[in-house]
């Protein structure tokens, strides 16, 4: 019924945590392939030892060739119709993937499902929740009209295996925004939709590949959008194209475009360092992010505080 890929580097800490999850779910048919991509610490051991406790979970080696090498294998090798991503480093809840193939049996047109997310530090510890993806179809056509991107957390997707093979799967050269890509890719063959409500948990540590390139993800992310918009009006644009047009901008441009991700990875930056309870250095980073640019900032900080708020308040009797 359903295939769960899983890349791992040097994920000794997590795996078994995640692969624990996936044997959680209380399906009878599934399989859960983990393509290593060239670990040095000890994940192979864990998979493996996992794998002859239940024959369901594989372990394929690869050399180190980067995630969507790693996504792509495990796609190809799967043996069921739907595909769901899992990293290394993040948890299923229980009833995620029964409420995931509940909502595709009842919407066929669906291309892919997703689902809200609670962020948590290295060692477990809840940060908030993340409101990632249209929960309605309504949100998700006016987010195409506009040319916005759908942004979803990995391990909350679910889509059908032969869908992802014809397209060609995840593209490299959008490294740490492959994913993304991909989502946007899709959403042009049909409604991409996420199960309003926390069924993954997404894990915020300083290793996380997505900090380590952000001003790449931060140039991919508005290529992806020129790219929507181009194609919603009957053309096409390439990453080369867009990327020699994005370095000759105008310099007050680019210095808002710079304060802006500057902004936004020292605001990633505090949240890693508040969900793993390091305070000062999480109000350290905030501190930068807000001097990059206060008006975002204090915006993100007011719709955080309205969240909290609107979820700690009692349902009326």
């Amino acid at each position: 019924m359903v295939s769960i890929v899983t890349p791992a580097f040097n994920a000794d800490k997590y795996i078994g945590q995640a692969i624990e999850s996936v044997q959680s779910q209380g399906l009878d048919e599934w399989e859960m392939i983990v393509v290593d991509d060239g670990s040095t610490d000890r994940t192979r051991d864990i998979v493996r030892e996992y794998s002859r406790m239940d024959s369901r979970i594989q372990l394929v080696e690869n050399h180190h060739g980067g995630v969507s090498k790693a996504r792509n294998t495990g796609i190809g090798l799967a043996r069921y119709d739907w595909i769901a991503l899992l990293d290394a480093d993040d948890v299923f809840l229980p009833t995620k993937m029964q409420k995931q193939l509940d909502a595709a049996r009842r919407n066929p047109d669906v291309v892919l499902w997703g689902t809200y997310a609670y962020n948590i530090g290295e060692k477990g510890t809840l940060c908030d929740i993340a409101h990632d993806g249209p929960p309605n179809l309504a949100a998700f056509e006016k987010l195409r009209r506009s040319g916005g991107v759908i942004m979803l957390k990995n391990s909350s997707t679910l889509f059908r295996r032969d869908f992802a093979l014809r397209l060609g799967g995840f593209d490299s050269q959008y490294d740490s925004t492959e994913d993304t890509e991909l989502w946007n890719r899709m959403a042009e063959h049909g409604p991409i939709l996420v199960i309003p409500e926390p069924l993954i948990l997404y894990r915020f540590h300083p290793q996380s590949l997505s900090v380590k390139k952000m001003a790449f993800q931060y140039a991919c992310v508005a290529f992806i959008r020129a790219r929507n918009r181009k194609r919603l009006a009957g053309q096409d644009l390439e990453l080369s194209e867009f990327m020699a047009a994005y370095q000759s901008r105008n310099p007050v441009l680019k210095w808002f475009d710079r304060c802006t991700m500057l902004s936004n990875t020292y605001w990633r930056n505090a949240g890693i360092m508040i969900s793993n309870q390091n305070r000062t250095k999480g109000v350290y980073w905030l501190t930068r992010s807000f001097i990059a640019n206060p008006f975002m900032i204090s915006w993100r900080i007011a719709r955080k505080i309205g969240i909290r708020l609107t979820s700690n308040k009692k349902p009326n009797a």
